[in-house]
């Protein structure tokens, strides 16, 4: 009879080892559904941040690039108008010249009769 109870006591034993088994196949097999659920929410806000970055990038370069165009259209516009500002300053000063030379003609011309408006009666 002590055979039997330690036969009973060793098949207790691989039975509760059975269940035991079965228990840790099954939490294991769960562990692992929920960490292919978390991989898988993860890839998907990942691919999702990557997709949103992609697309905030691309409305910047586009920004950069309008941007840029209206830099280089003023810097052209200064251009012009530096380019406008020395042919002004170039024109003004050749009226001023000639005017200057004008009004010294004119003078000269008058003291020359005045001279000679003098030197006639004297």
């Amino acid at each position: 009879m002590l055979e039997t109870k330690e036969e009973m006591t060793v098949e207790a034993k691989l039975e509760n080892h059975e269940e035991r088994i079965t228990q840790l196949e099954n939490d294991t097999r769960a562990l692992r559904e929920k960490t292919n659920e978390q991989l898988n929410d993860v890839k998907e806000k990942v691919l999702t941040g990557m997709i949103r970055s992609s697309d905030e990038n691309k409305q910047l370069r586009e920004d950069n690039r309008e941007m840029m165009a209206k830099l280089i259209g003023i810097n052209d516009k200064v251009q012009e108008r530096k380019h406008e500002l020395k042919v002004l300053n170039k024109q003004n000063f050749w009226k001023l010249a000639f005017a200057i030379g004008g009004s010294s003609s004119a003078i000269f011309a008058i003291i020359q009769m005045l001279v000679n408006y003098f030197t006639k009666q004297g």
